[in-house]
């Protein structure tokens, strides 16, 4: 999970500022490779889930409703 430096409402709409991830979103990387193989979808089922999972126990629970492969980035190594 990115650092959360700030968040607040602007017009009505909830805005964060989070830190600079360097590297390509799951959607670029679905579009160059065509497909995942199982460990790397195991992966960030894992990991989405475990993020989820983080964003419900806190309090205020933070409800996610936005996503999507282009909002996950894929560092390669």
């Amino acid at each position: 999970m990115e650092n959360l430096y700030d968040g607040d409402v602007v017009g009505g709409r909830f805005c964060t500022v989070l830190g600079y991830c360097e590297g390509n979103d799951l959607d670029f990387y679905l579009k160059q490779n065509k497909f995942l193989t199982e460990k790397e979808a195991r992966s960030i089922i894992v990991q989405t889930v475990s993020a989820l999972r983080y964003l419900n126990e806190i309090k205020p629970p933070v409800i996610h409703y936005d996503l999507k492969p282009g909002l996950y980035t894929v560092y390669t190594s």
